[in-house]
């Protein structure tokens, strides 16, 4: 989507003549944030083209199916055959790639607590850790924290002020 800030239409990268069409989240979204920093190296996804915000992941599927010439992103969880997914740096938005890194547009989902001496809480991240989460985080094609061959992040961890923060994290 960067090079899209100085292309107007698809025919211009062999594609169709059709107006390219930015689909983009709002500000706030987790997602934009996350492909701005990752694919886009900060930068926002510009202003060349007409771009429409959405309030949503399902409505900017909904966009990019139902718009000739639109592009966005989203979730992985999100991709069906009602939109093309396509490659970052040759290399497409599957479970293998996401596991091992090459795969670049992607993100933890984290839970974060004030302290660990709540027996409700630790009794709800364990559950969020289980076997029956994991099996709903599959059947969501979302990808469960355990299968993620990169630098493991810590479960708990020391926040600076003395509170301990409890992390527990799925692909989005």
């Amino acid at each position: 989507m960067c090079s899209i800030n100085r292309l107007t239409n698809w025919k211009e990268v062999g594609g169709p003549d059709l107006p390219i069409i930015p689909i983009v989240r709002p500000s706030t979204s987790g997602t934009r944030d996350t492909f701005r920093k990752y694919v886009l190296g900060g930068r926002d996804e510009g202003s060349g083209n007409q771009v429409l915000q959405t309030d949503s992941s399902s409505t900017v599927h909904d966009k990019v199916a139902q718009t000739p010439g639109a592009i966005g992103y989203l979730v992985q969880s999100a991709i069906d055959e009602k939109v093309h997914p396509i490659a970052i740096d040759g290399k497409y938005a599957m479970k293998d790639n996401i596991i091992v890194g090459s795969y670049t547009f992607w993100s933890y989902e984290h839970m974060y607590t004030l302290g660990d001496d709540n027996p409700v809480v630790s009794a709800f991240l364990d559950f969020m850790l289980s076997p029956t989460v994991r099996e709903l985080a599959l059947q969501k094609n979302y990808i469960p924290i355990g299968d993620m061959q990169l630098p493991r992040i810590a479960l708990t961890k020391h926040v600076p002020g003395g509170d301990s923060s409890s992390v527990a994290g799925y692909e989005s």
